[in-house]
C-alpha cells in the first residue's frame, strides 16, 4: 500500500470527519494499531463509533497536528508541523468509470454475481 504524503491542506480538504484509517495514516499509526486504540478508548483523537464503524471530527485532528485554520482569507499556519510533509500536490483520483473491464454505458446496469 502506497504510502500518503499528508499536508495541513490535504487534511482540512478531508471535510468534516474522516475513517480511522485515514486519521491513523495522518498521525503515522497502522490500520490495525489504529482499530486496537480506537476499541480501547485511547486513540489520539475522538473517535465516533456508528454501529461497527469509526469516524473521526477532523478538527480535533488540526488541533492535535498544530494546524490553525484562519477564516479570514484561508490561511494555514503550521505550529509544528513536524508530522506534516511539505509535498502540497493534491491527491489524484480517477473517474468512477475509469476501469476498462467494465466498459458498460450508464443504461446497461446489469449485475454480475
Amino acid at each position: 500500500m502506497p504510502r500518503h504524503s499528508w499536508t495541513a491542506e490535504r487534511v482540512i480538504a478531508l471535510g468534516s470527519t474522516t475513517t480511522l484509517t485515514t486519521a491513523g495514516q495522518i498521525l503515522g499509526i497502522g490500520r490495525t494499531k489504529s482499530y486496537t486504540l480506537a476499541r480501547a478508548g485511547t486513540f489520539p483523537v475522538p473517535v465516533i463509533r456508528i454501529g461497527n464503524r469509526y469516524t473521526v471530527p477532523v478538527a480535533p485532528l488540526l488541533v492535535l497536528l498544530g494546524i490553525e485554520k484562519e477564516s479570514a482569507g484561508g490561511r494555514l499556519t503550521e505550529n509544528d508541523g513536524s508530522s506534516l510533509h511539505r509535498n502540497t500536490a493534491a491527491p489524484t483520483r480517477a473517474p468512477h468509470n475509469a476501469n476498462p473491464r467494465k466498459a458498460t454505458s450508464h443504461g446497461d446496469r446489469r449485475h454480475h454475481l
